[in-house]
């Protein structure tokens, strides 16, 4: 009975057993729970991209000219065209065809007409509808350059046929008239008598005035200027001095007379039709700048002349005549044939000559 009762309480213990230790045991640590992220915020949005601008349409004009790069003309005209193009932000291009580049002297012109340039630098006795602007030039006036603007403004006032002339094409300015005087190769001369039998370089408008003075007029092209002149085919020629210096014709010219026998208006003008086709804003802009551009242009070609002649004064192997009056009214005695011709040229056209050149003569003499 014993080994029974013992038998029971064995297995009750030993059933006891695994539930008390399991009882005492720590309990099991709960599993860890990972929280889910938090969702990512929206991305900001981005504004739309700016469309890259049009590119801009850059309207070149060609600028043609005989003047050689190196003269001061074409830097001033140069640095005219980078003013328009910096007002315009880039919208005009001026460029510059010097030295003929483009279209030789006497093309220049027709050039312009057919749109092959579309800027040029004319004189007046170069353009056949131009004819009443050349009483200008004529010689022996007696006027200079630091009036000759405002002479040619009030007689233009009085007489607006001259300006129409320049119908065809839109004047930008007047070049500040160049004055031109007796240089010669080999000779000094002070009078008249003393070109007799000379060959003479000069505009056509000068042919009465040196024939006048017993002497042969020629007409060269700047070109041919230097050749020329060293070659003995001129005894000498009508240049202004700064000409001389651009075509370093002081090599071959060691003689000067100080006599400023005409000036030789011109101007810079532009294609009519290129003009016009010029938007609003832009024709503005350009306008804006004209009448200062005509003054500096001006101012710099006087300037310019005087530098010049200041240097042959000084040069040793140059000799500068300083006419006395009397010797000055001897080549203005020459002069009035070739008035007379223009006059009786003009009256053919059934233009009032006659009227235009009394009143420069008016105006030139209130100076």
């Amino acid at each position: 009975m014993k080994k029974v009762v013992w038998a029971i309480c064995a297995l009750v213990i030993a059933i006891s057993l695994p539930l008390i230790a399991f009882g005492c045991a720590e309990p099991a640590p709960s599993p860890t729970v990972t929280p889910a992220p938090a969702p990512a915020p929206a991305p900001a949005p981005q504004p739309s991209p700016t469309p890259a601008p049009p590119p801009v349409e850059v309207i070149e004009l060609k600028f043609a000219t005989h003047v050689p790069p190196v003269a001061n003309l074409v830097q001033n005209w140069e640095a005219w065209g980078k003013k328009i193009e910096g007002l315009t932000d880039g919208r005009i291009k001026v460029t510059m065809y010097a030295g003929a580049s483009l279209v030789k002297m006497p093309d220049q012109y027709p050039a312009l007409l057919d749109g092959i340039c579309d800027i040029t630098y004319v004189h007046a006795s170069d353009i056949p509808e131009q004819v009443l602007e050349t009483v200008f030039n004529l010689p022996g006036l007696g006027w200079d350059a630091s009036y000759s603007l405002d002479v040619i403004r009030q007689v233009e006032k009085e007489f607006p046929q001259i300006a129409e002339g320049r119908s065809k094409v839109k004047t930008l300015w007047l070049q500040g008239s160049l004055f031109e005087f007796p240089q010669f190769a080999k000779e000094e001369v002070r009078v008249p008598d003393d070109i007799k039998g000379m060959k003479i370089h000069c505009q056509a408008s000068l042919n009465p005035f040196i024939q006048a003075c017993g002497a042969v007029p020629l007409g060269l092209d700047p070109p041919d200027w230097y050749m020329s002149l060293e070659r003995g085919m001129v005894d000498g020629g009508i240049f202004a001095w700064g000409a001389l210096a651009v075509h370093k014709l002081p090599e071959v010219t060691k003689y000067h007379l100080n006599l400023p026998v005409k000036t030789s208006l011109s101007s810079v003008i532009m294609n009519k039709d290129k003009w016009n086709s010029l938007p609003p804003d832009i024709q503005e802009i350009i306008t804006g700048t004209l009448e200062e551009t005509e003054k500096f242009d001006s101012d710099s070609i006087i300037s310019f002349e005087q530098e010049v002649y200041n240097q042959l004064v000084t040069a040793e192997d140059h000799t500068v005549v300083e006419p006395t009056p009397d010797e000055v009214a001897l080549w203005i005695e020459k002069a009035p044939p070739a008035h007379q011709k223009w006059i009786d040229d003009m009256a053919a056209k059934g233009l009032p000559g006659q009227a235009i050149y009394d009143k420069l003569i008016e105006v030139i003499k209130r100076y």
